[in-house]
């Protein structure tokens, strides 16, 4: 979703894209104006924004009775969410990336660096609170040390399986396994790692409601294979526009 946005704003200002895979947009952007060049670098942050803002909404639908019909929704939110904001901490911080992108374009770069920082980790501050109180609300009633597990495993699993196709990923990149991998392990584990140390906070949220139950689906698991296969096999090389 990320880098498809970039492909599409670049496309939407006149750019050229030419390949799109997991870890990154490549194609002839000479053409972009300042506007153009700031439009596709946030395209990819805005993306994530929209589709966390709609895992949310979905979310809210299954509150007081969770189930894995609440769990997808709920990761979709969260994770949407904090790929964003690590990034405006991370990009201007580490001098690399959209956001480091988005910041040459102007005066006064050092400011509007710090500026970012402090902003991505207000930001951030907010998030922990909204994904500690949605993860307790997620994994539903209960005594607290089998909420705490209850929300433990399914943070692990997510984070452990996520990561793991997004690095296999990347070792199909077009980029040099020195770039791609640190890049696929950063914008999945490195992102995505609060939801995971927000796992022992449930104990002290009670909530009502019942706990949560997810059976096993055979249908959620082959999407799930599914989409895991085409980022892998897809994506990983990447997509040539050019064809």
């Amino acid at each position: 979703m990320h880098e498809c946005a970039h492909a599409l704003a670049g496309w939407s200002a006149g750019g050229v894209p030419t390949l799109v895979s997991s870890t990154d947009t490549q194609g002839d952007w000479s053409r972009l104006g300042e506007r153009g060049v700031l439009w596709v670098g946030v395209s990819g942050s805005l993306a994530n924004a929209v589709v966390s803002l709609a895992g949310w909404l979905l979310f809210r639908r299954g509150i007081g009775s969770p189930s894995a019909s609440t769990v997808v929704p709920w990761l979709i939110f969260v994770v949407n969410a904090w790929m964003p904001t690590v990034y405006l901490v991370a990009s201007p911080l580490l001098g690399f990336g959209d956001w480091s992108t988005v910041i040459a374009e102007f005066p006064n770069r050092g400011p509007l660096r710090a500026s970012a920082v402090v902003t991505g980790l207000f930001l951030a501050a907010a998030l922990w609170n909204g994904t500690c109180q949605t993860l307790a609300r997620l994994v539903g009633n209960g005594a607290a040390v089998t909420r705490v597990h209850r929300a433990a495993v399914l943070t692990r699993t997510a984070w452990a399986c996520g990561g793991a196709a997004a690095v296999l990923a990347s070792l199909f990149s077009p980029l040099s396994l020195v770039s791609a991998v640190p890049i696929a392990v950063g914008s999945t584990l490195g992102t995505a790692w609060p939801m995971v140390a927000a796992a022992t906070s449930v104990a002290k949220i009670p909530v009502p409601g019942t706990p949560l139950e997810v059976r096993r689906s055979w249908p959620v698991l082959f999407v799930g294979s599914m989409a895991g296969l085409v980022l892998v096999f897809v994506f990983g090389p990447g997509i040539d526009l050019t064809r």
